[in-house]
């Protein structure tokens, strides 16, 4: 009874930091050539738009090789419309075989885009010998996920739309939940719970990633002694590229002629425990501390 009375339970201090580095590259560059041509027979796109007046718009192209577009009638133009000969196009062929081919612009593309984010958690927790403890410390961030739209008439009968967005909140933040054991040997033994929800470099539709990592186990440490509980070291790089076969595959005209797009995520992830023993069993005071408590 005298030794369970004065064998007092020692309690522990755990420092637990967590180190997270997240980097997204991405860069496009390349041309943006058109994929989908219209062929078409130019005289019988003329016929097909203009009907009985076109024969006068056809003896003036085969005549002259242009076509002066004050001789076509006022009636017709409302015809061209989707028409490809209001296009750019390109023609080759004689006669009646007078071929276009629509010719659609091309545009280049140049950008860099590089995002960063680090995550540092750091947390401190005191527990006993053989006692649960948790911790929690973080916040709780807004997600867009979904808008509510209303509709309505106002006071001179027009329609009047309102729209309210809907967030969904999302606990990020370190969540430790630990159980140490202080054995005889002077060794600390911990039972580890360990659960870190961050926001990540990249974002998809204006929404950010978000990143979870978590722990759970138990590991034999000294005291004073820091360790590496969890770590981990990822690389993804994506690569895609749009062209024609053929020309967009040759080596050199490739980075040109085609759209190309890459992307590199690098990831690293560091947790480290340090446990403190900041009260010791009675037993282990020496025989001082009785002799003191005599007196």
């Amino acid at each position: 009874m005298i030794d369970n009375v004065m064998d007092a339970r020692p309690e522990m201090l755990l420092e637990v930091q967590e180190f997270e580095f997240d980097t997204d590259k991405t860069s496009s560059f390349g041309l943006n050539l058109p994929t989908s041509f219209q062929v078409f027979n130019i005289y019988s796109e003329i016929r097909r738009v203009l009907g009985a007046d076109a024969q006068i718009v056809i003896d003036q192209l085969k005549k002259t090789g242009t076509i002066n577009p004050n001789s076509i009638p006022t009636s017709d133009l409302a015809n061209l419309a989707g028409s490809p000969l209001l296009s750019p196009f390109i023609f080759f062929g004689k006669g009646l075989g007078l071929t276009g081919i629509t010719a659609l612009p091309i545009t280049g593309t140049l950008s860099s885009n590089t995002s960063t984010s680090s995550t540092v958690e750091r947390a401190t927790i005191r527990a006993m010998d053989g006692e649960s403890a948790t911790f929690r410390v973080g916040t709780r961030f807004p997600i867009l996920s979904g808008t509510f739209s209303s509709f309505g008439l106002g006071t001179q009968g027009r329609p009047s739309v309102n729209s309210t967005p809907q967030f969904q909140y999302q606990d990020l933040g370190l969540t430790l939940k630990a159980k140490p054991h202080y054995q005889s040997t002077g060794d600390i033994r911990l039972d580890l719970e360990l659960e870190v929800l961050g926001l990540g470099a990249a974002s998809l539709n204006n929404v950010p990633e978000l990143t979870a990592r978590s722990f759970k186990g138990n590991i034999t440490v000294r005291e004073g002694e820091p360790s590496v509980i969890m770590g981990a070291i990822s690389e993804q790089e994506v690569r895609a590229t749009q062209g024609y076969p053929g020309l967009g595959q040759l080596p050199v005209l490739r980075a040109i002629v085609n759209s190309n797009t890459r992307q590199r995520v690098h990831n690293q992830v560091l947790v480290v425990v340090t446990p403190r023993l900041v009260r010791k069993p009675f037993h282990d005071t020496g025989t001082s501390t009785l002799w003191n408590l005599g007196r």
